[in-house]
């Protein structure tokens, strides 16, 4: 028995504000194998992420956007977090927290 090797179709890993373009992408494949992809991914939402340190002092923060999404894939989470900022701030010496 011989098996023939498909070529299948590239995607691309998804950039925020793309993740609806990258789950069309994953149907698709994943209807070729008869798989449903509510099977495969689970839950999926967002979150509002925040920059601070884990001492912030005089920290002052200015956000173009703050967008989080996150979905799970069987036992993994993926998460994509889009989030331009300029933080201002004095005298900090500990960690940075997102």
């Amino acid at each position: 028995m011989t098996r023939k090797v498909q070529e299948r179709p590239a995607f691309t890993v998804p950039t925020p504000g793309s993740e609806a373009a990258f789950l069309s992408q994953l149907q698709a494949l994943f209807q070729e194998y008869g798989i449903a992809i509510n099977d495969i991914l689970g839950e999926t939402g967002t979150f509002t992420p925040t920059f601070t340190f884990d001492i912030p002092g005089d920290l002052s923060v200015v956000y173009t956007r703050q967008v989080g999404k996150y979905w799970l894939a069987g036992s993994v989470v993926h998460v994509t977090i889009d989030m331009p900022c300029t933080p201002t701030f004095t005298g900090i010496a500990h960690y940075a927290c997102i």
